[in-house]
């Protein structure tokens, strides 16, 4: 669209500078192509620095308190700590966190909560790591 519009603008201003005389239609036409252009690329700007900067996506962020509910829900989760979760690209998110757990709990009861965590998480986050801690 910004490129249509500048070609069009550059149209007009040739038209005035031709017909008119108006030699300040191009740096005005210039000025609005350089406005489409810059507003075309805030959204990209913005995209790239959370990407870029580590944030976590909105998706995560409003329903981080209900998953770490249920997380703990699961039985033999006392806690979870250090959650950490990013977008690696615009549509890839990634991160890890540890789980506190029970200090009786056997090999086989941490390989359950570990799936049990990436089947809570796995609509937001495409690769994770999860560590035990008892």
């Amino acid at each position: 669209m910004a490129d249509t519009l500048g070609s069009v603008s550059v149209i007009i201003s040739s038209i005035l500078i031709h017909l008119f005389g108006l030699t300040i239609a191009d740096p005005i036409c210039s000025l609005g192509i350089s406005l489409l252009i810059f507003g075309s690329v805030i959204p990209l700007l913005k995209n790239t620095s959370k990407v870029l900067l580590q944030r976590s996506p909105n998706s995560l962020i409003k329903k981080y308190g209900e998953c770490v509910s249920q997380i703990k829900a699961i039985p033999g989760v006392i806690d979870v700590l250090e959650p950490h979760f990013w977008s690696f690209t615009s549509g890839n998110v990634v991160g890890s966190l540890h789980v506190k757990v029970e200090r009786d709990s056997t090999n086989s009861t941490e390989q359950q909560i570990r799936k049990d965590v990436h089947k809570i998480l796995k609509r937001y986050v495409q690769n994770m790591t999860v560590q035990i801690n008892s």
